[in-house]
């Protein structure tokens, strides 16, 4: 059976990501930060008829990252997928970030991916045709107050993708990035995306699709990416978001 990782998949995107990756018959190791919230996870798959472990991971902490594919590769050792979708929010300015501020927002939104990547490489080699899918954020190429040093996190991604495509040409693992756009997920206040808030309203007309994303277009992305309809897609970065980021004035 094939195997992926999913990180950060104890919620929101990530959760979304594993859950469509083990009803198609993938076994997930659902890693997060908050192991109650990967265990409820799994549960959930496991319930649905799938198969998946969860572990725990803090994505800055590189001890955590290699007991996390040790354990998983003691039940699964057909790594195929590997998906770095951990990450954190971060909102402030460049006036106002601490240097410890920044430091944390790069290890966790960036350098993340890279050492999970670094350890997951020996088992994604054996494979040939493996994938590996690092998801970044419109934020990396257009961004707003107080985004700092997210935005630089999130384009650092899209730059480090193209990396690592190249650098693992000789293994045949393609690896592709995804920038989704405004989804609704547990991270953000529910209450903005009733039709009735006046955030919703306002945002909802910039969105030439008429709707906001969903956790579940990132994870068909991610279907897509991983399987053979897409095996001439290397080091490229997809959009998700609606058509957002075609518009670059307010529509009133």
């Amino acid at each position: 059976m094939k195997a992926a990782i999913v990180t950060g998949s104890g919620s929101g995107i990530g959760r979304a990501i594993a859950k469509s990756l083990a009803k198609n018959n993938y076994f997930v190791t659902v890693t997060d930060i908050n192991l109650q919230n990967a265990k409820e996870v799994v549960q959930e798959i496991i319930s649905e008829g799938g198969e998946a472990i969860a572990e725990y991971v803090d994505i800055s902490n590189e001890e955590t990252i290699k007991n996390m594919i040790s354990s998983s590769i003691s039940k699964n050792r057909n790594l195929v997928l590997l998906v770095n979708n951990a990450g954190v929010n971060f909102t402030t300015t460049v006036e106002d970030c601490t240097p410890e501020e920044f430091d944390n927002c790069i290890a966790i939104n960036l350098k993340g991916h890279y050492l999970v990547t670094k350890h997951s490489i020996p088992l994604l080699k054996n494979n040939p045709g493996s994938n590996i899918i690092n998801i970044s954020s419109t934020h990396a190429f257009r961004t707003q107050p107080r985004y700092f040093p997210y935005s630089a996190a999130k384009a650092g991604i899209l730059s480090m993708t193209r990396s690592m495509a190249i650098d693992l040409r000789n293994y045949l693992i393609r690896v592709n990035a995804i920038c989704p756009g405004l989804i609704q997920t547990p991270i953000m206040n529910s209450s903005l995306f009733e039709e009735t808030d006046p955030y919703y309203q306002k945002v909802i007309k910039y969105h030439p699709v008429g709707r906001l994303g969903k956790p579940e277009d990132i994870a068909n992305a991610v279907l897509f990416l991983s399987s053979e309809n897409a095996s001439f897609i290397n080091g490229e970065t997809l959009v998700i978001d609606g058509g957002r980021s075609c518009i670059t004035y307010e529509l009133d």
